[in-house]
């Protein structure tokens, strides 16, 4: 799975500084099944919407550290 994390100063500010740490942890725990690709990416254009998190070229705007594994588990599943 390919997750792209907005690291703008506004969606880091808002949140995605959060998100960065909880991929960080989850990735580091992965199995050959569950794989997480993680990327940043300076200013993905959605800054009124973020934080901004894209996984497998899904965008998903206003995203918070409770949404994510619930994100990332709907994805899991269609792999």
């Amino acid at each position: 799975m390919h997750v792209k994390i907005c690291m703008g100063s506004s969606c880091y500010s808002r949140g995605n500084n959060q998100n960065l740490a909880l991929l960080e942890k989850m990735s580091s725990r992965t199995t050959e099944d569950v794989r997480i690709e993680l990327t940043g990416q300076l200013c993905m254009e959605a800054c009124k919407k973020g934080p901004h998190i894209e996984i497998n070229s899904t965008a998903y705007t206003d995203v918070s550290p409770h949404d994510l594994p619930t994100l990332l588990a709907h994805h899991q599943r269609k792999e």
